[in-house]
């Protein structure tokens, strides 16, 4: 039974009479079967009462509980077990950097190099990576490659060094040299008979086969051409089969690069590439543009120049080539 005894509470409340209380005794069971087990309590007309203040604490004579101990983990508890669950390891997955297919500020940075021998290297590269795929040469169709490509092409090397009268004359008995194998070879000539010749040591050989600054960029000059020959068509290519629209001649990447090879350029072997280069991008829509180039450049004051120039001139004013 319990027993309530109010102590002049002095809050507001909702005052409580309780009537002809019953107790149950619940015995030493405490199995939960569904019923709440507890003291019947009939509350008749409760009146609300307003007290000032809430200085007086209620005292209830209460039946002691016993409350089971919480179902909690304590460092102390923790102690008393005698297994514990090893802590999970968390296995941590370095992430994957996905790189482009083609790091391309690598690849200017390459065709910038000083190192001629890296420019070209870079050049060859891109050549190969276009030839081994039907969309290669796509990856390297950006503006950064073909400003790359341009400053490779108007390279300035005229006051570059150039070769010495003696790496000239180790040339010369270099090519006597090949041009007797190749015969010798072609005859038959037993090669323990046969005699070079000129007498090279290895320095001479070294010397005539070494290229001058002056030299590495006129090769590279030609190696860019022919890049940007490439590219350009790639990219003319694409243009249309995406849009259906022609890239007009003036717009096309590196072609007035081309041109002004041929207006500007001293060594005749890079004015006849750059013409080489113009006939590979040539199209029906660009003929009457390139057929005044060619025509321009059949004027070269070098015959071979010259000469090639007239007859890619003909044969675009009479035969749409590359269609």
């Amino acid at each position: 039974m319990v027993n309530i005894q109010p102590v002049e509470p002095n809050y507001s409340a909702v005052k409580i009479r309780v009537n002809d209380a019953k107790t149950f005794n619940l015995g030493d069971s405490n199995v939960n079967n569904g019923v709440y087990n507890a003291t019947d309590i009939e509350v008749n007309r409760p009146s609300v009462y307003t007290y000032p203040n809430v200085d007086t604490l209620m005292a209830y004579n209460m039946p002691k509980i016993n409350v089971p101990k919480p179902n909690v983990t304590t460092t102390e508890a923790e102690k008393e077990l005698t297994f514990k669950a090893a802590p999970k390891k968390v296995e941590i997955v370095p992430a994957v950097e996905i790189k482009p297919e083609v790091d391309i500020q690598e690849v200017t940075e390459n065709l910038s190099s000083q190192d001629f021998d890296v420019q070209a290297k870079q050049l060859h590269d891109i050549v190969k990576a276009a030839g081994a795929k039907e969309d290669g040469a796509k990856p390297y169709i950006t503006p950064e490659t073909f400003e790359a490509l341009v400053g490779i092409i108007k390279k300035d090397n005229s006051n570059m060094p150039q070769p010495t009268p003696e790496q000239d004359e180790a040339r010369k008995k270099l090519k006597e040299n090949l041009i007797a194998a190749d015969k010798a070879f072609a005859e038959g000539v037993d090669p323990k008979t046969f005699k070079m010749p000129h007498d090279m040591s290895e320095e001479e050989t070294k010397l005539a086969l070494t290229l001058t600054p002056f030299e590495q960029v006129d090769r590279n000059k030609t190696y860019a051409l022919a890049v940007t020959a490439l590219l350009a068509k790639a990219y003319a290519d694409g243009v249309e089969k995406h849009s259906g629209n022609v890239v007009p001649l003036t717009d096309l990447p590196g072609a007035s690069a081309m041109v002004d090879v041929l207006r500007k350029e001293n060594n005749p072997d890079v004015r006849m590439t750059a013409l080489d280069s113009l006939r590979y991008i040539s199209r029906p829509e660009y003929k009457e543009e390139l057929v005044t180039i060619f025509t321009l450049a059949a004027q070269d004051k070098d015959p071979k120049v010259s000469q090639y120039a007239a007859i890619m001139a003909v044969m675009l004013s009479g035969v749409e080539v590359n269609k």
